[in-house]
C-alpha cells in the first residue's frame, strides 16, 4: 500500500548462513505481524564489524538508503537484528548509525573492537538511550571451529561488555 508507513527489520545472517533463513525466522516469531513488515535480509554482506574495508563497513547504511528509497519505509521504526556474526554486525551497525534505528537485536554476538579497547570509550557512547535487548548464552564458549575457548567467547564479551556500558553512559544494560 503506497498510502502506508511499513515499520522495517534490517536482518543479518551469521556466518555461512543465509538471508532467507533470518526471514524465516523472524516471520515465525512474529507470526501473521510480519505481514505488516518489510524485513530486509542481505546475503552475504560484509560490512559491519571492525576489520572490514570502509566500503564494507557503509554496506548495511547503503541498503538502508536502497530500501528507503523502493519502499515506503518507516524511518521511525527501523530495526536492526542479527544472529552470530550478524549479531555482531547488528552490534556494530547500531553504534555507528544509532540515527538510522529505533532499536537493535544482536542474538549470540557482541560488540567488539578487535583489540583496540580505547575505540570502547570513543564508541559506546553512542549507545546511551538506544533500545538494545542483547541475547546470548551464558554457555556459549564455542570458536568458529567449534572448540571451546579459554575466554569464554560470546558470554564472557558480553558478561564484560555490561559492566562496560554504564560508564559509557547506557543504563540498565540487559
Amino acid at each position: 500500500d503506497p498510502l502506508k508507513r511499513y515499520p522495517l527489520i534490517l536482518a543479518l545472517h551469521g556466518q555461512n548462513g543465509r538471508g532467507v533463513d533470518q526471514i524465516r525466522y523472524l516471520v515465525m516469531v512474529l507470526g501473521d505481524a510480519a505481514d505488516e513488515f518489510v524485513i530486509a535480509a542481505p546475503q552475504d554482506y560484509k560490512g559491519a564489524w571492525c576489520g572490514v574495508t570502509e566500503a564494507e563497513a557503509q554496506q548495511p547504511v547503503a541498503i538502508l538508503k536502497e530500501l528507503r528509497r523502493r519502499y515506503h519505509v518507516d524511518s521511525d521504526r527501523t530495526y536492526v537484528c542479527g544472529y552470530s556474526m550478524g549479531g555482531h554486525g547488528s552490534f556494530h551497525t547500531a553504534t555507528l548509525y544509532t540515527d538510522w534505528f529505533a532499536a537493535a537485536v544482536p542474538l549470540a554476538g557482541t560488540f567488539t573492537t578487535q583489540g583496540i579497547p580505547e575505540l570502547d570509550s570513543v564508541l559506546l557512547p553512542n549507545l546511551a538511550g538506544f533500545p538494545l535487548l542483547v541475547v546470548w548464552g551464558e554457555l556459549d564458549t564455542w570458536d568458529e571451529n567449534e572448540k571451546s575457548t579459554k575466554s569464554g567467547d560470546i558470554a564472557a564479551l558480553n558478561r564484560g561488555l555490561r559492566t562496560k556500558l554504564p560508564a559509557a553512559g547506557v543504563t540498565d544494560p540487559e
